[in-house]
């Protein structure tokens, strides 16, 4: 993949999902806790920067994170000719809980990080082919500009926010209501093999077969 120099890592999935958890119960419990690492620049879908910094706006105002909300913010900040309302509605539709959030938080955090990784790489590799600076001088801009990369870190989850998810998915069960976050191989044999019917967040699933 590094050979296409289109090419930047990115997992559209997450994003849509972080998006979700940031508008859980229209509250900004969530972004609150993820604000201090997640900027908007660390979304690779355009349309998903514009929302997220209409959360970060709503969220400053001490407004809810209604549908009709965003909207307006994007209205206000010109940016509602990129984004349709289907865009916005879709996040508030997506299946997602509060740790599932912390999790593709931490994804999309470090798909942020090797993008400027990459930027910074091929930059130096620019200007190497082309001597216009010097080894020493590559070196030490490297350096310094990977030094400005912050270092992944986990989103901490209070107590209380943990308590109060799983109480949720709890009820839910009992309702008949719950929806498992998992994707299925279709395969009836393999599914059976997972807990939840699926390969689930944070799960691996290696298929081999002898050649």
């Amino acid at each position: 993949m590094f050979q296409d120099p289109n090419y930047y890592p990115n997992n559209l999935e997450a994003e849509n999902k972080l998006l979700a958890a940031c508008v859980l119960e229209e509250s900004s419990d969530f972004y609150d806790n993820v604000c201090s690492n997640i900027t908007a620049k660390d979304f690779y879908n355009y349309k998903n920067q514009l929302m997220f910094t209409s959360i970060s706006n709503l969220c400053a105002e001490g407004i809810p994170l209604t549908p009709e909300a965003i909207i307006e913010d994007l209205k206000k900040c010109k940016a509602f000719e990129e984004v349709e309302i289907i865009d916005v509605e879709n996040i508030f539709c997506k299946p997602c809980t509060y740790l599932s959030g912390v999790q593709v938080a931490e994804i999309v955090k470090e798909k942020s990080q090797s993008r400027s990784l990459i930027k910074i790489l091929r930059s130096a590799l620019n200007d190497a082919s082309e001597e216009s600076k010097t080894a020493e001088e590559l070196r030490s801009r490297v350096e310094s500009q990977m030094c400005d990369i912050e270092d992944s870190q986990r989103v901490e989850i209070g107590i209380q926010a943990t308590v109060d998810t799983l109480k949720e998915e709890f009820e839910s069960q009992l309702r008949g209501e719950y929806q498992e976050d998992v994707v299925r191989t279709h395969i009836g044999l393999l599914d059976q093999q997972f807990g939840c019917g699926g390969i689930a967040a944070g799960e691996v699933c290696v298929i081999s077969a002898p050649t």
